[in-house]
């Protein structure tokens, strides 16, 4: 639960810390999509998959944002199905459902 609670401390912070840079610099929500996709990358290079997850999620959402401000209706559908997929994708992890091992189970 320490951990947890660490790890989640860190995310909170990036995330403020990617939310003031793109309020302060004037930076597109395209950027801070790409921002999260840093992000989630630097979680799942140390094996926060759960936090990896969520930035990749928080990228879909800015990239949603984007496509619904210039009224591309077919690329926020397609985004927000990618959310729907990433939730559903860490509900599962939540649940143990995965396997957690790269090696086939034959």
């Amino acid at each position: 639960m320490k951990q947890f609670a660490q790890s989640l401390k860190y995310f909170i912070v990036s995330v403020i810390i990617i939310a003031c840079l793109s309020y302060l610099s004037g930076i597109s929500i395209v950027t801070v999509g790409g921002l999260y996709l840093i992000l989630g990358a630097f979680y799942m290079y140390f094996g926060k998959i759960g936090f990896a997850s969520i930035a990749y999620v928080l990228s879909d959402i800015s990239w949603a944002i984007n496509a619904y401000a210039y009224q591309d209706y077919f690329g926020f559908a397609v985004v927000l199905i990618g959310v729907l997929v990433g939730m559903t994708v860490m509900y599962k992890m939540k649940q143990g459902v995965f396997v957690t091992d790269l090696h086939s189970k034959e």
